[in-house]
């Protein structure tokens, strides 16, 4: 029956209904899930960079209070969504800087004087569309941290107790900024630092909105202990031992100034040298990584260092050589999480015989190029320090891998260090021979049964020195190296492993043919630790390069040249296959004279079998039917 045009029409329509119907339900779902979860790692972003700024503005704080000078940060209150062409997002989220209330602070000294004061803390509060859990962000009395619902987590630790000294600093003023954009935070110092010895027993009271993340804080510091108070507003900190008092107040945003009253202990000596009032030049002096020197000069320097190791930066002033006192405070901006935050310090301290020094330690999980900056200042100077990570290039290559040994039950390999750093192998494992299976390795003549060697000298052993023994383990636990030394980039050293045994105690393993996988550990002349895992092919021919050139015309025509090597020297033959996308072998070639160490073969594809590419493979036989098979891939008529 014959169809008629307006039926035909209205199929076309349906289809294109049912279409669009398609795309408005992928866009619906994607509407739905997708854009609320990028949106929250969007917010997620922007809280991360939000606490890096409030660091930021609690340096400055303390910057301010004990340098005398005024400071300034700026704090991104909120952030915006990428732009959807037919999609919707919510309003950007905004943010919310503000004071506290004000709450009182008291000092009591070990004779029952008294010192009443008041201060505010800074807290920021974001409001996020998609991320409800967000933490509110509060710093105070130098502690960053950050408040959820069940727990409360400090963004780097407390300034406020140090080894010697208590430093405290008094907020005062009005802030109340909501906003979706960068607000500045100026920071002024409202009166003189004083300071004043305190003895043991004396008492500090202060207000705090989680009274548990200054138990937390404060667990493990010698010299201090937290009273039990009822109060859930305040912390009770007793001094067991003498400290050095020293106290300072600031003033952000409005409303803030001097007190009369602010008259407890002494005003504080910043500095033997320069005036707090002038301009301190600062400079770094000296950096020392991994227990070794590098040079550095100026206000603005960097330092090179690898994971793990420690870095120590020395700053002075310019024309004070032998300054003594005066507050130099440290900071760190670190958004990759360069440095174990952990480590970083002191964060105050004073100038002794002209010099200030901070040290920190490299995460051990940094990655080359990224960088962390270290900012000192004293008074209106400032020095900033660059810490650069470089991750050592440990690279090591195992090739001539033969058997040896009485019944073929040891091997012997060489091993190259081409890496960039000279290392010091420190232990060896071996994870597993297949497909044999041995279960250990012991010389029961009390020979080593793991040697490595350079020139003859040693560069690492195991030799369990006992007859009896059941030797080392195949099952991938760790053995330690003895009599070690350098093994320098460049340098190859042979390694000697065996007898390979099974339970028996006097049956031996071939090793001939066997795969063996095993890991070697190193220590780097900076400390830095690490394994490489190594795979041995044992007696093993190889394909050393390969080169494919098209040829011919009408057709699919590859000349290939292959060099071959074997450690034994009992090369037998390489075979060369051609296969299409199917992974059906079009053409095939075998080459049994190959005692210079060269193979070729022209394979191609024809009339049907040709197709838009090919996989070339290669594999090299040695007498005793050992081989190796590399591929490659080529386009149709390259």
């Amino acid at each position: 029956m014959r169809r008629r045009h307006g039926e035909r029409a209205v199929t076309v329509q349906i289809g294109a209904v049912l279409l669009l119907a398609i795309v408005f339900t992928a866009l619906a779902l994607y509407q739905v899930n997708a854009v609320p979860a990028e949106n929250q790692a969007v917010e997620i972003d922007h809280n991360r960079q939000v606490t890096n700024e409030l660091q930021d503005v609690r340096n400055a704080i303390g910057t301010a209070g004990f340098g005398g000078s005024s400071r300034s940060a700026s704090v991104t209150l909120g952030t915006s969504y990428p732009t959807r062409t037919f999609l919707t997002n919510p309003p950007d989220p905004t943010g919310r800087l503000e004071t506290t209330d004000p709450g009182p602070v008291t000092i009591t000294d070990s004779g029952g004087t008294e010192y009443a004061y008041e201060t505010r803390f800074l807290a920021y509060e974001p409001d996020y569309n998609e991320y409800r859990d967000a933490p509110r962000t509060v710093i105070e009395h130098s502690l960053l941290y950050n408040q959820f619902d069940e727990a409360n987590v400090s963004v780097g630790s407390q300034q406020l107790v140090g080894n010697e000294r208590i430093s405290l600093v008094l907020l005062d003023g009005n802030v109340s900024e909501t906003s979706g954009r960068a607000t500045s935070v100026s920071v002024e110092s409202l009166d003189e630092p004083r300071t004043k010895e305190l003895e043991a027993g004396s008492v500090l009271t202060l207000p705090t909105e989680r009274k548990a993340i200054w138990e937390s804080e404060l667990e493990n510091t010698e010299g201090v202990t937290i009273q039990e108070t009822t109060a859930d507003d305040e912390v009770k900190i007793e001094l067991e031992r003498a400290y050095t008092l020293e106290i300072a107040r600031v003033g952000v945003g409005e409303g803030a100034g001097s007190s009369d009253d602010f008259d407890i202990g002494n005003e504080k000596q910043t500095s033997t040298g320069p005036s707090n009032s002038s301009r301190l030049d600062l400079t770094w002096r000296e950096a020392t990584v991994a227990g070794n020197r590098q040079s550095i000069s100026g206000s603005e320097a960097t330092v090179t260092g690898g994971p793990s190791e420690t870095v120590s930066l020395t700053a002075g002033v310019e024309g004070y050589e032998s300054l003594q006192g005066g507050q130099v405070d440290f900071a760190i901006s670190d958004p990759n999480n360069v440095i174990d935050e952990t480590t970083f310090g002191p964060t105050t301290t004073s100038f002794e015989d002209g010099n200030a020094t901070v040290s920190m330690t490299i995460d051990s999980e940094a990655s080359s190029e990224e960088e962390a900056k270290v900012f000192a200042s004293s008074g209106d100077g400032t020095a900033v320090g660059t810490i650069s990570v470089t991750v050592p290039d440990i690279n090591f290559d195992a090739t001539n891998t033969v058997s040896t040994g009485n019944g073929n039950s040891g091997i012997e390999f060489e091993l190259e260090n081409t890496g960039d750093e000279p290392v010091t192998l420190t232990g060896i494992a071996i994870d597993s021979v297949e497909p044999a299976n041995p279960t250990r390795v012991n010389d029961n003549t009390g020979g080593r049964e793991i040697l490595f060697t350079s020139d003859g000298e040693v560069v690492g052993e195991v030799d369990t020195g006992n007859f009896n023994t059941t030797g080392i383990r195949v099952d991938g636990s760790t053995n330690t190296l003895d009599r070690t030394s350098p093994f320098e980039p460049g340098q190859t050293v042979t390694g000697r492993i065996g007898p390979f045994r099974p339970d028996n105690f006097y049956a031996i393993t071939d090793m001939s043919g066997q795969t063996v996988n095993m890991t070697i550990e190193y220590e780097t002349a900076s400390g830095t630790t690490g394994q490489q895992q190594i795979t041995l092919e044992i007696d093993a021919p190889s394909i050393d390069s390969v080169e494919i050139t098209a040829s011919g015309t009408g057709n699919d025509r590859y000349d290939i040249t292959a060099a071959v090597s074997d450690p034994n020297g009992d090369l037998s033959r390489v075979e060369f296959e051609m296969l299409d996308t199917t992974a059906t072998v079009v053409d095939s070639s075998v080459d049994d004279r190959i005692g210079d160490g060269t193979a070729e073969a022209s394979l191609k594809a024809t009339g049907k079998d040709i197709d838009s590419e090919y996989t070339i493979r290669q594999t090299v036989f040695d007498t005793a039917g050992n081989s190796k098979t590399v591929t490659r891939t080529v386009s149709s008529g390259q």
